[in-house]
Parts: structure tokens; C-alpha cells; sequence
């Protein structure tokens, strides 16, 4: 009887601290301990993309308001932001800014990875280390197109294009100087 006893306060032990552990676990779930990223996007996918990068941080901020986190976020992509605006993270922004930092950083490639390495060496020089949206606004900016260049077309826009047939095709110049001068 007395071995049944022990034996059963054990199990208890063993149920109550396994409660324990797993709402733990549970509380940890909930926030996420980094920023998933996995891919770079392109000029069409680019909306969806900041789309996803503000869900993700959101999850990432350990916040039960996400309106600050969005708003941080928006600012970035305020006209007339500057990349020096984002030297600071903000007021409880700190963990997070380095977890974006840390994300984007394993998903940029070729010229831009070189640029954003270029400014990590100025900021290592001062003792300080580039903060995810001074990376944001970097790749944002990379996709920024010069006003003067107009729109930009896809097959969707040519495929509605109305086509006038062979006979409306335009002639180089050359070839009609070469007509003429066969005729005459």
C-alpha cells in the first residue's frame, strides 16, 4: 500500500509538471522567435510581399496591438523618408528592428546584398549595425521607378493591343530611300 501511495504522489508530480512545460510551450509558440523570409520578391510580387513582412513582424513583435507595428512599418514608405529617418528603432521596436534586420539580410542578393554590406561596414566603423528598415527602405528604393519612365507593360497590356495586320507594318527609312532610288 505504502509503494502504491509514493508511486501515485509521483505520477501527480510528473502530470502537474508537464502542465507546466506545456503551456510554456504554448506561450512560446505564440511568438515567433524569428522573422521567416523566403524569397526575394520581384516587381509584381512586391505588394504581397510587404503584405507578408507586416504579418510577419506583427507575429514577430510579441505585441496583442499590431496597429504600432504596421504603422512602424508604414513609415518606411512615407514620401520623403531618408534612410538616416530609420537609425533608430523606436521606443520597444529594438528586438524587432534587429529580427527584420536578420530576415532580410539572408533573402537579398547580388548588387543590393553588396550595397546593404557596404553600409554595414560605415555603421561597424561608429559601433552601431544596420537596422531592418534602413534594409527595407534599401530594397524598397531599389524598386522605385524614375517618374520619367512611365508605365510598365506586361503581356496583359500587349495581348489587348488591336492589331492593324501586315499591311500597317512601319517601314524603315533606309528601305524606302532604297525604293526611291530604284524607281528614278
Amino acid at each position: 500500500l505504502r509503494n502504491f501511495e509514493t508511486s501515485k504522489k509521483k505520477n501527480n508530480k510528473k502530470k502537474k509538471k508537464s502542465k507546466d512545460s506545456s503551456s510554456e510551450s504554448e506561450k512560446k509558440a505564440k511568438v515567433s522567435q524569428k522573422i521567416e523570409m523566403s524569397y526575394f520578391p520581384t516587381i509584381s510580387q512586391l505588394p504581397a510581399w510587404k503584405s507578408y513582412v507586416r504579418a510577419a513582424c506583427v507575429d514577430a513583435s510579441n505585441r496583442k496591438d499590431e496597429g504600432p507595428v504596421v504603422r512602424w512599418l508604414m513609415d518606411v514608405e512615407a514620401e520623403g523618408k531618408e534612410m538616416l529617418d530609420f537609425a533608430s528603432s523606436g521606443k520597444g521596436f529594438e528586438i524587432l528592428d534587429r529580427k527584420l534586420a536578420h530576415a532580410l539580410k539572408r533573402i537579398v542578393k547580388g548588387e543590393l546584398s553588396r550595397e546593404i554590406i557596404q553600409q554595414e561596414t560605415i555603421k561597424g566603423k561608429l559601433d552601431l549595425v544596420l537596422k531592418g528598415r534602413e534594409i527595407l527602405w534599401m530594397i524598397l528604393q531599389a524598386f522605385k521607378a524614375n517618374a520619367n519612365m512611365g508605365r510598365i507593360y506586361g503581356v496583359k497590356h500587349f495581348s489587348l493591343m488591336k492589331w492593324l495586320g501586315d499591311d500597317h507594318i512601319a517601314v524603315p527609312y533606309t528601305h524606302l530611300r532604297a525604293h526611291a532610288t530604284k524607281a528614278n
